[in-house]
């Protein structure tokens, strides 16, 4: 998959440089040339970039395509088309700014549960950290301390914590960091589909057993096809699905006693009914990010595995939660949905 995505981009690069080339009017052959080459360069290091370069790159893309999609229906060819790759980078530029500084606008979304259990109690989640794209030790820091601040009964991290661009010792300090939350209330840990860099094209910068060992080593308990009861809470948390859906444990395995408040974990949002069926009061997911750059998140709410792209659904005494996470994966941009960590209150059913 990770292949398939890096050829994309590389495609669109040179795509992009020569579609450029060919609006900007040079008459000396060489300077013709010599532009492409640069062009080239440039499109080519944007699309390999984990900055804010690449979505500079594909809103360029949005823009000039759509432009030139309008001069074919117009029949016209405009007399400043020249002027059209200047107009697009600056468009794409100020949505890029704009995208940059939403990335940084994180959030608390909180969430009130009430259940006829004997249950109460405040939940933390967060997910999709993707630790250190668009963080620096002190954002870092500073995410923990509003964290603590929740006074949380559990805190929940909902996998993809880090990445395949994450060295060893950042994700040794990202979850050190994380694991002081546990003298606030216990932390535990639910994989995601990036957290062990499988998917990347480069080799591991560390083995599972040393993401196991310093996940542990830092306090946090890990549920990969485990539970655990904290407080009024049975935690249940399932291995990632995309990469172990056909010997994952199956969610009526993992409810074991439905008299306590059952909160099920899974990084992605799906076979959400058969937690419901199971008797799981709450399933916490991530991993979508509600698409992170617009309009392009639209796609995921078409996959057909997605229950709940973004924010709460509840019905029959099940409530689901996806949240958009609070960063992003591969470039510190957003565009679509917020970053976001999610509080869940608990508390009794009041009575009518």
């Amino acid at each position: 998959m990770m292949i398939l995505y890096v050829i994309f981009n590389l495609a669109l690069a040179l795509f992009l440089a020569w579609d450029t080339w060919r609006l900007i009017p040079v008459s000396a052959p060489g300077k013709k040339y010599l532009l492409l080459t640069i062009l080239a360069a440039v499109f080519l290091f944007c699309s390999m970039t984990t900055t804010a370069g690449y979505s500079l790159l594909v809103y360029y893309a949005v823009f000039l395509l759509t432009a030139q999609v309008a001069m074919r229906l117009t029949k016209k060819t405009w007399k400043l088309s020249a002027a059209v790759p200047a107009v697009c980078v600056i468009l794409a530029g100020a949505v890029t700014v704009w995208g940059l500084y939403r990335y940084d606008d994180r959030t608390a979304v909180h969430y009130t549960i009430e259940t006829d259990k004997k249950a109460v109690g405040r939940i933390v989640f967060l997910s999709d950290l993707h630790y250190p794209t668009g963080m620096s030790r002190e954002e870092l820091n500073t995410l923990t301390e509003a964290l603590a601040a929740e006074k949380a009964d559990v805190y929940i991290l909902g996998g993809d914590i880090v990445d395949e661009y994450t060295t060893a010792d950042q994700a040794r300090d990202v979850f050190a960091k994380l694991g002081t939350l546990s003298r606030t209330a216990p932390v535990v840990y639910v994989p995601g589909n990036h957290d062990d860099q499988e998917e990347g094209i480069l080799p591991p910068a560390y083995s599972g057993q040393e993401l196991t060992d310093m996940i542990e080593e830092s306090g946090i308990r890990i549920l990969k096809d485990d539970t655990v009861t904290i407080g009024d809470f049975l935690l249940a948390g399932r291995d990632d699905y995309r990469q172990h859906k056909k010997d994952r444990a199956q969610a009526a395995e993992l409810v074991q006693d439905t008299n306590r408040f059952v909160v099920m974990i899974d990084h992605q949002p799906v076979q959400s009914e058969q937690v419901r069926e199971a008797g799981a009061d709450l399933m916490m997911s991530g991993h979508t990010h509600d698409g992170q750059l617009w309009p392009f998140g639209y796609l995921i709410h078409l996959h057909p595995s997605m229950d709940l792209v973004s924010g709460i659904r509840q019905a029959d005494g099940f409530t689901q939660i996806t949240s958009d996470g609070i960063g992003g994966w591969g470039f510190p941009v957003r565009t679509a949905g917020q970053s976001e960590y999610v509080v869940v209150d608990v508390k009794p059913e009041e009575k009518s």
